[in-house]
């Protein structure tokens, strides 16, 4: 984000979701400066309700105005939904352009941060029905920038969110990762994945690096998604369901949890 960088592009473009500026703004800003780097930011919601076509024509639009050149990246920091939101407008301005995943939430990092899909949710003119991820592409990151540190930042039930997903991947993929998660789970939640008293070193690291893994070894051999079944997708039979009924309170990876214990019963 900040290497080497040849003549006339001494500058950055970013998208940052809402409340990571709020935290980080600042800092980021400081760290460009510091690089003689000129930084042009765009702030967006990142929440599921933000995640429409309205935002994606927002950074476009803010995408134009830069005059972003073809081969120049720009940066995406934040959740899962502004990284689907940056993916999607990677894919359509100037045909294509590269841009860097910078996951903020342990969701994302686990989830997001993984693989090609992006998407909007779209609400039908035809039947006024809102349809989860319904518009998207895919579209690769030309490099996804993980820093767990950002996790400590978050509330004890989005940390929670987080786990819904990694627990997905224990469940269908590692006995290893789910013995790690019985017996350091709650203990991670309530340190905000942070080291704890009652945490060994290392094992924070170690969940990531395992979910990772099984997420990169699932996709990797069917990417575009030519085939269907895909063990990852346990927990997502009707997730996007329980998550798009209005005015649900209910969180991505809490839905693939609920969805998961059902399936099965």
């Amino acid at each position: 984000a900040t290497g080497v960088h040849p003549e006339g592009y001494n500058r950055r473009f970013a998208v940052i979701d809402a409340a990571v500026h709020q935290i980080y703004g600042t800092k980021i800003q400081q760290y460009f400066d510091a690089k003689g780097i000129q930084l042009t930011t765009c702030i967006l919601n990142g929440g599921e309700a933000d995640k429409r076509p309205d935002a994606v024509d927002k950074l476009l639009d803010e995408l134009c105005a830069y005059k972003l050149r073809r081969r120049e990246p720009f940066l995406a920091i934040g959740g899962g939904c502004l990284l689907d939101i940056a993916g999607m407008a990677a894919c359509l301005y100037r045909r294509g352009v590269p841009f860097v995943r910078v996951p903020t939430t342990l969701l994302a990092i686990v989830d997001a941060s993984v693989g090609v899909k992006n998407g909007v949710d779209y609400c039908c003119g035809i039947t006024d029905e809102t349809y989860k991820n319904r518009v998207g592409s895919f579209y690769a990151p030309s490099s996804c920038l993980l820093d767990p540190s950002f996790i400590a930042t978050q509330d004890k039930r989005n940390v929670s969110n987080g786990f819904g997903e990694i627990l997905k991947l224990a469940l269908v993929r590692s006995e290893d990762l789910f013995q790690l998660l019985e017996a350091h789970g709650a203990a991670l939640v309530d340190s905000l994945f942070a080291p704890n008293s009652s945490t060994p070193a290392g094992v924070s690291e170690r969940i990531i690096d395992l979910s990772i893994q099984i997420m990169l070894e699932e996709l990797g051999p069917n990417l575009w998604e030519t085939k269907l079944e895909r063990c990852v997708d346990y927990g997502h039979t009707f997730s996007k369901l329980l998550e798009m009924v209005p005015g649900a309170d209910i969180m991505h990876g809490e839905a693939v949890n609920v969805d998961g214990f059902l399936s099965i019963i």
